[in-house]
C-alpha cells in the first residue's frame, strides 16, 4: 500500500498498518504474535481463556481479533498504568510503555475540543490519561492521576451504533472527578 502522507505529518489509522508490524514481529520473534504473547505478556499475567483470530495465512490478526475477558483487559491496563511493572516483575520495559504511550501525533478525533494525540496504538486523552479503542466499543482507559484503570466490552459484531472514546470519556468523567469522602 501507498504512504498517505510521509511519516509524522498526518494520523491516518488503517488496519493493514498494525498487519504490517504484526508480520515484521513474527518475522523478528520467529513465532506468531499470539504465541509470543501466550509465552511472554499472557503467561506473566495467567491470562488463560482468550482467543485470537488469524487470517488465511494463520498469520494473528494484528488490528483487531483478539478476545480477552474485561478483567484480563484490566490486567493490561494495570501493567501499563505500573510502568510494565507485574507484582513487583518487569514484564514490559518502562522505556517501551512510555515511548509506546505518548503523543507522536494529533488524531482527527476530538475531545472537548482539543484532538486526541496517538502513541503506538494508544489513544491519548488530554487531561484523563491513556486507552486502548477497539471494535465495537471496547475501551481500557488508564487514569494515572487517579490511579484507575476503566474496561468497557461491548457486542462488536453487532448492529448497534458504535460507541467511540470521547463517548467513553463522558460516560466515565464522573468516576474521574469523584472526590473521596472523609
Amino acid at each position: 500500500k501507498p504512504f498517505y502522507a510521509d511519516p509524522g505529518e498526518r494520523f491516518y489509522y488503517r488496519d493493514v498498518d498494525p498487519q504490517l508490524v504484526g508480520y515484521m514481529l513474527q518475522d523478528f520473534v520467529g513465532e506468531s504474535e499470539r504465541e509470543f504473547a501466550a509465552a511472554t505478556l499472557f503467561k506473566a499475567l495467567k491470562i488463560r481463556d482468550y482467543y485470537w483470530e488469524a487470517g488465511p495465512d494463520g498469520v494473528s490478526m494484528a488490528a483487531h481479533g483478539l478476545h480477552l475477558l474485561p478483567r484480563d483487559l484490566a490486567k493490561l491496563g494495570l501493567l501499563v498504568l505500573n510502568r510494565g511493572l507485574w507484582n513487583g516483575r518487569r514484564v514490559v520495559s518502562g522505556e517501551w510503555i512510555s515511548g509506546s504511550t505518548r503523543r507522536w501525533i494529533d488524531s482527527d478525533v476530538e475531545y472537548q475540543g482539543q484532538p486526541l494525540g496517538y502513541g503506538y496504538y494508544w489513544w491519548i486523552v488530554p487531561g484523563v490519561g491513556i486507552s486502548m479503542w477497539g471494535h465495537g466499543g471496547q475501551f481500557v482507559l488508564i487514569a494515572p492521576e487517579q490511579n484507575m484503570v476503566l474496561v468497557q466490552t461491548a457486542f462488536p459484531d453487532t448492529d448497534l451504533p458504535e460507541s467511540d472514546l470521547p463517548d467513553f470519556v463522558d460516560l466515565i468523567r464522573p468516576l474521574l472527578t469523584q472526590k473521596d469522602n472523609p
